[in-house]
């Protein structure tokens, strides 16, 4: 009866150390397939990147998009320090830290130099700035994101791209242009306060911002929404979620014609 118990333990222990080295072969298999798709998808989002890049790099240099958003024809024409596409290059950068600070960082990392060196003032910066036009960066990112639905594959519903819109308001800078330009509202306590009114366009499963809109507070959320479709020409299928402050026939029917879409009220 010893000898039988025994052998019984000693059987189940090599059953079990058995399915143990099986169990621990197909983890081992399966951490091999996960780890050779991560490499596969590792080594084609670095593709995407490369030549998201690329294509940014391809437009900034050409010379139709350097005459389009420059004030004057004479400027950007000089062998600079500070050159269009490095501008460019500059402002699209999170700057955290003082401008002058940023700007020697910046030209650090440029000339892959051990220390900063003052190549550029924060004068001259402020100077090139000037004579440069702000729809370089928005014709830049309508270009983005028309790139992004060309060549990434993207998340839709049932087919269709699920996008919404919506509205605010933001306080803006009070000197005297920027409140000419946007509405000042008095409140009861306070000083005159300029606001701005802003609107997006957003695809909700892609998180992305398809478009933005900054305008004087006058200008209604439905106006403003307005602009946007009329101004997106993607031809995509969509499915338009908007809030219950957006509801006006004359806004359906300018939806209707220029979109092809479903619409579903919340």
């Amino acid at each position: 009866m010893h000898y039988f118990h025994a052998f019984s333990v000693g059987y189940v222990n090599m059953i079990t150390i058995f399915y143990q080295d099986k169990l621990n072969q197909d983890r081992r298999k399966k951490c091999q397939i996960i780890l050779k798709i991560k490499q596969k998808l590792g080594g084609k989002l670095c593709e995407l990147c490369a030549s998201t890049i690329k294509f940014l790099k391809k437009n900034i240099f050409l010379e139709e998009f350097i005459s389009r958003h420059r004030n004057l024809d004479k400027n950007f024409i000089r062998d600079r320090l500070l050159p269009f596409s490095t501008l460019i290059f500059f402002l699209i950068n999170l700057i955290k830290d003082s401008l002058q600070d940023e700007v020697d960082y910046f030209f650090k990392a440029l000339g892959n130099l051990d220390i900063a060196i003052r190549k550029v003032t924060k004068k001259v910066f402020c100077k090139a700035r000037k004579i440069l036009k702000y729809q370089a960066f928005v014709e830049l990112y309508e270009a983005l994101i028309e790139f992004f639905y060309k060549h990434f594959p993207y998340r839709t519903w049932h087919g269709l791209r699920v996008i919404a819109s919506d509205g605010s308001t933001i306080k803006v800078s009070k000197t005297q242009p920027v409140a000419d330009h946007f509405d000042s509202l008095t409140h009861v306590q306070g000083e005159p306060c300029p606001l701005a009114r802003i609107s997006f366009l957003f695809d909700l499963l892609n998180k992305l911002k398809l478009r933005a809109i900054i305008s004087p507070h006058e200008n209604g959320e439905r106006n403003l929404l307005a602009q946007h479709i009329k101004n997106n020409i993607m031809g995509i299928k969509d499915l338009l979620l908007l809030d219950r402050g957006y509801p006006a026939f004359w806004l359906f029917v300018l939806i209707f014609l220029q979109w092809e879409l479903i619409f579903v009220p919340e």
